[in-house]
């Protein structure tokens, strides 16, 4: 086999390997959006039936299930972040000169208001907890069950919140390993 059908046997499985990745990317950004999805209907449920009802221990669930969310929804984002590097990192540079440059170009031209994005996103699960556990404050009849509900709650609120902040995925200065 000739030096050029090498090159290019490599540039095809590159670019499906590429286009694979892709497609990837695109389903977790898609999952990402159904949780969102979800998390704001079922804030907006737990809300209804926790005030028609008085009921404080429903409306303390919406943390635990907000943080489950979050935590699924960060894990897409890290494995966004991980396809992403690799295709930067391992397929990007092996292409001919001038082609399949999207993740080079995002990392050199970051959005402007990069922060607003990535906690917007988050705020919908800690904005959500914290909504819910000030509106339980408000019919809480300070019962065992409520008590222990709402502190359930309330640590799925800080948990969120804490893991969040510090397993953020890594995002311009990429790292020597994925």
């Amino acid at each position: 086999m000739s030096d050029q059908n090498t090159n290019d046997h490599r540039n095809q499985l590159a670019i499906a390997e590429f286009t694979a990745l892709r497609a990837e990317l695109l389903k977790h950004i898609e999952l990402q959006f159904q949780l969102v999805g979800v998390s704001v209907v079922a804030l907006g449920t737990i809300l209804s039936v926790g005030y028609q009802t008085k009921n404080a221990a429903i409306m303390s669930l919406y943390p635990v299930l907000a943080m489950i969310l979050g935590l699924y929804w960060l894990n897409l984002a890290h494995a966004i972040m991980r396809c992403g590097t690799y295709i930067k990192t391992y397929l990007e540079p092996r292409m001919p000169a001038g082609h399949i440059g999207w993740e080079h170009y995002i990392r050199r031209n970051p959005l402007r208001y990069d922060a607003l994005g990535y906690w917007g996103v988050r705020g919908t699960f800690l904005g959500g907890s914290v909504a819910t556990v000030l509106s339980t404050l408000g019919i809480i009849q300070w019962s065992a069950s409520d008590i222990v509900a709402l502190g359930l709650g309330v640590l799925a609120m800080i948990a969120t919140f804490v893991v969040f902040f510090l397993w953020r995925e890594r995002v311009p200065g990429l790292p020597a390993e994925l």
